[in-house]
């Protein structure tokens, strides 16, 4: 009766979970139309991986009320279909067939994994011998796979530069660029003439460095583009902007050609000074908006083989604030980047 009794509250509560993961309204955001696609948006197999995992733990649970497998697995793509047709309604969620698909496979992924629980839980001596060799390269293979996607890769294409662009699913940074470089090339607004040479830099192993002159604007509540490059089908290239006080970069990858995210890798470092400058702006001790007299900050990326780090030193005060942060996988960077007084040039 006990087990019983868990088996029920470990159904129950995986389906609330469910519900609330894909009942929530996204604020600001309108109903969307039925998808009939299986694999929709430029993200699409990270979602149906997302969508698969979501509803494993309910297959495994009905698996372990003793429901039947048939009726596990048609339960799933039942609860998964209500689901998408109450999305239909619901501000921000994208309702879809892939979905329903995608969750009917993870419960009968879940289903299947009950199923063979005494093979992997209890084998034979040598069976777990062979279980473990399998986990260690299915470990090593994943750690490989994860490099190798993380991986830069640009398309050949012609490249556009952006500066503070109102790009809509970015929030509108409204500081002022003055300047923007990557290597010693300029990045002006609009077509970028020598894309090849960019893409080659940005390539580089030897690493590149990203030069903004800018005057900050307002704090920002969520990510917003201070320089964004893309090419001729929209595609980003490479994007650096304020995500409240920290300062973000990133730049395609190879997970991005593989629909498994749709912006590609991102650097993110957490930068006191950064913020510190903005604190001093909303403070009055700075000029709050780009369009008032102003010395242009100085934002200066480089990309090397050395661990992560950053410099920062703001306008007001001069003290430079130092900081370490955990280096990323595939491609390790150094930031530095600062606020200077005056037309400094890095």
């Amino acid at each position: 009766m006990r087990a019983e009794r868990w088996s029920r509250c470990f159904v129950i509560a995986t389906t609330v979970v469910i519900l609330a993961a894909t009942l929530s309204p996204i604020a600001g955001e309108e109903p969307q139309r039925w998808l009939a696609c299986v694999v929709c948006s430029d993200r699409g197999i990270a979602d149906v991986l997302i969508n698969v995992l979501l509803f494993v733990p309910l297959g495994a649970a009905l698996a372990g009320a003793s429901v039947p497998r048939a009726r596990c697995v048609l339960g799933g793509a039942l609860l998964s279909a209500g689901v998408e047709f109450a999305q239909l309604y619901i501000p921000g969620r994208d309702p879809s067939f892939g979905d329903i698909v995608s969750n009917t496979l993870g419960s009968a992924l879940g289903v299947a994994l009950v199923a063979t629980a005494p093979y992997w839980l209890r084998p034979a001596p040598t069976r777990a011998a062979r279980l473990s060799g399998a986990a260690a390269l299915a470990a090593a293979a994943l750690c490989h796979a994860t490099g190798w996607l993380l991986a830069p890769t640009l398309p050949q294409s012609h490249y556009f530069a952006m500066w503070t662009p109102n790009l809509g699913h970015l929030e509108w940074y409204r500081g002022r660029v003055e300047d923007a470089m990557i290597g010693d090339l300029r990045i002006p607004i609009g077509p970028i003439p020598k894309s090849a040479a960019v893409r080659a830099l940005l390539l580089s192993p030897q690493g590149f460095s990203l030069q903004v002159r800018a005057i900050a604007g307002p704090r920002t509540a969520a990510l917003g583009a201070l320089v964004a490059v893309s090419d001729e089908q929209e595609r980003e290239i490479v994007l650096l902007g304020p995500d409240r006080g920290d300062l973000v970069f990133r730049i395609r990858t190879r997970a991005t050609t593989w629909r498994l995210d749709c912006f590609g890798f991102g650097h993110i470092w957490s930068a006191p000074g950064w913020a510190q400058l903005h604190a001093l702006r909303e403070a009055g001790e700075a000029p709050k908006h780009a369009g008032e007299d102003s010395n242009p900050d100085l934002i200066v990326l480089e990309t090397t083989a050395l661990p992560l780090s950053y410099r920062h030193r703001t306008a007001r005060t001069g003290r430079a604030v130092r900081s370490r942060p955990v280096p990323s996988p595939g491609r390790q960077a150094v930031a530095r980047y600062g606020a200077q007084t005056g037309s400094t040039s890095a």
